[in-house]
């Protein structure tokens, strides 16, 4: 049996807000033994639209193959701020980020999903149009437009991951419990011209591992919620908790054509990540 889930929209909102951090981008360098930052804000939207093809099926009606597609629009956000040299203000600026359009196919095989587990296996390419990024220019209230051409390349990602799933356990039949881990590769998109260390863009490896439980009705969360909770306005069917941890291992790149040549050498990278995050099914 097959089947195909009709085609799914959304709205996507890029926004900087106060009550996260400095509440704005932020950029700042070391130009002639003086700190220079640019810094700004702004809002824009972007469109989401996606479809899934469920190829196969198990008897009891649930995926064994999904094929899906998304695609993410191109969007330009506006970025107006200030111009400052060791913490004067030079001038206003406006400006604006160019996010690229991008791709992304996957496919989901199921091995094993019966009443007690499920084993997912799960394979993403992303093609993302770097390529439409053709500059960086930012123009000050002074009548200054410091000319930043870009010459990015377009890129593909490829990642491979897996989720081992217990749906229940004998003394606790109310909890499922999954373990995840996963592999991505990623193309670099900054050529050595355009290269800045901020973002130290490179070839890159990324490994994650991960582990998540969810609790459903007839269950305790922390051994303080009930879980499953039809009451109030916050009714629920389960409440969960994930954990996952990330390293970046970016391959060493030599840079040697940057105009300014306090930014040619070779780089090594390596960042560390990892998350905590609840969540409720309602």
């Amino acid at each position: 049996m097959s089947s195909i889930h009709p085609h799914e929209s959304a709205l996507s909102l890029f926004i900087f807000v106060p009550f996260l951090g400095e509440g704005h981008l932020e950029q700042q360098s070391v130009q002639g033994g003086s700190t220079v930052e640019l810094n700004g804000k702004g809002t824009t939207a972007g469109l989401n639209a996606s479809v899934l093809y469920t190829l196969l099926k198990t008897d009891e009606g649930k995926p064994r193959l999904n094929l899906a597609f998304i695609w993410r629009s191109q969007v330009v956000l506006p970025v107006d701020g200030v111009f400052l040299r060791d913490g004067a203000l030079v001038a206003n600026t406006s400006s604006s980020i160019r996010l690229p359009e991008i791709y992304t196919w996957g496919a989901a095989f199921w091995p094993i999903r019966n009443a007690a587990r499920e084993w997912k296996v799960e394979i993403d390419v992303d093609y993302a149009r770097w390529a439409s990024i053709r500059d960086f220019d930012v123009h000050l209230s002074n009548g200054v437009t410091p000319a930043n051409p870009q010459q990015w390349s377009n890129t593909v990602s490829i990642g491979v991951g897996t989720e081992y799933r217990w749906l229940s356990f004998p003394s606790h039949p109310a909890w499922n419990v999954a373990l995840r881990t996963g592999y991505l590769h990623s193309q670099q998109a900054i050529p050595d011209v355009n290269y800045n260390p901020a973002a130290p863009d490179a070839r890159s490896h990324t490994l994650s591992v991960g582990v998540g439980f969810l609790c459903k009705e007839n269950g305790r969360f922390l051994g303080l919620l009930t879980c499953g909770s039809k009451a109030g306005f916050l009714g629920r069917n389960a409440l969960g908790i994930d954990m996952v941890y990330q390293a970046l291992l970016f391959e060493s790149r030599t840079v040697t054509g940057s105009p300014n040549p306090t930014v040619n050498g070779t780089y090594q990278t390596t960042t560390h990540t990892g998350s905590v995050t609840t969540r409720g099914n309602f």
